[in-house]
Formats: structure tokens, C-alpha cells, sequence
């Protein structure tokens, strides 16, 4: 018999999965672990379940990042108009009072 120390410290998710995948199937594929089957089983459902959520949370991040860059085109698109409103005013306005009405 022998303790086994698994060390899966630092591991990113993506290569946590690939590390016990590796594992498991070189554990499934030895005689001498047969009577594990049912925990193989069982963490590689677990494993399963680990990466459809990694996925997921991938799919999450692209969508912020798509909803983040919609969001700061808008704002330039705005600022900018803005920017050119304000020239605008600046060329048209007699006093510098009709400026200060429009809150510029």
C-alpha cells in the first residue's frame, strides 16, 4: 500500500480538467483499479459537470465583454455628438450668455 499525494494546486480549470482526465483514464485502464469503477465513474461525471460550467462561464465573460465594447461605442458616439453640439453652439450664439443657457 502506498499514500498517494495528488498536488493539483495552481491549476487553472481548464488544465485542472485535462489533469484529471489524464488521470482517470490512465487509472481506467489498469487491472489492478477495476474495483474503482464506480468512482471513476462518479468524478468523471463531476468532471463533466466542471467543464459544462467552465464553458459557461466563458460564454458569460464574452458576452459582458461584447455588452462592455457595445456600450463604450455608444458612449463615444454620444460624447462625440455632444462635442459637436457644443461647437455648434459656440459658432451660432451672439453672446456668451446664450451660451451659458444651454448648460455648456
Amino acid at each position: 500500500m502506498f499514500d498517494v499525494v495528488l498536488d493539483l494546486k495552481n491549476l487553472s480549470v481548464p488544465a485542472l480538467i485535462a489533469r484529471i482526465r489524464a488521470i482517470l483514464t490512465a487509472t481506467s485502464e489498469q487491472a489492478a483499479f477495476a474495483s474503482l469503477a464506480a468512482d471513476i465513474t462518479a468524478l468523471n461525471a463531476k468532471v463533466d459537470t466542471l467543464e459544462t460550467k467552465q464553458t459557461e462561464l466563458r460564454q458569460a465573460e464574452n458576452k459582458v465583454t461584447t455588452a462592455t465594447n457595445q456600450r463604450d461605442e455608444a458612449e463615444k458616439a454620444v460624447t462625440d455628438a455632444a462635442i459637436d453640439l457644443a461647437s455648434d453652439v459656440g459658432k451660432l450664439a451672439a453672446t456668451e450668455a446664450e451660451v451659458e443657457s444651454t448648460l455648456m
